[in-house]
């Protein structure tokens, strides 16, 4: 990933960094329930290749690598260096080999049309941004979408996802 220069995105960077210890604690325990619930309601395939946007230390990749199996694959992205560590680190522990946790701008991902069969962005603001690209086929990096962002992508699920439906 190329370096930050956006001081919003900087500045978040910074701050994730800092209360990454504490991410896990019992008094945000709703990360992992809010993630496990959205993988849920999505209904994964084995096999599914499923890209997680804004994803913190796991809370929705490491469902949604429960849910494909040993078959697909999940890619969690976040600006956060050490959220990343603690997912890598909770992927390890759970023996988990199909998720990979990278660096990565939401904004300039860099993935191919077609790569993802699923995209959840459940716990950011800006998560409308990922599923948008759906609207605008030279920007489209989804297969025939599903995606955790109900009020913007539920509507298209039956019409575009019928493999995910």
């Amino acid at each position: 990933m190329e370096r930050l220069v956006d001081p919003a995105k900087l500045k978040a960077q910074t701050a994730y960094n800092a209360a990454s210890d504490h991410f896990d604690d019992e008094p945000l325990a709703f990360w992992a329930r809010s993630g496990s619930r959205i993988v849920e309601r999505l209904g994964l395939p084995a096999g599914a290749k499923v890209l997680d946007v804004g994803c913190g230390t796991g809370a929705s990749a490491i469902p949604a690598a429960r849910a494909v199996g040993p078959t697909g694959l999940v890619i969690g992205v976040d600006l956060a260096d050490r959220l990343l560590e603690r997912g890598r680190e909770k992927a390890r522990r759970q023996r988990l080999s199909n998720v990979e946790f990278r660096k990565a701008d939401m904004e300039n991902l860099g993935y191919r049309d077609g790569e993802f069969d699923a995209v959840t962005a459940p716990h950011l603001r800006r998560a409308a941004l990922v599923c948008r690209l759906k609207t605008d086929p030279s920007r489209l990096m989804l297969r025939p979408l599903v995606c955790s962002c109900p009020r913007v992508c539920l509507p298209f699920r039956t019409s575009l996802s019928p493999r995910l439906s």
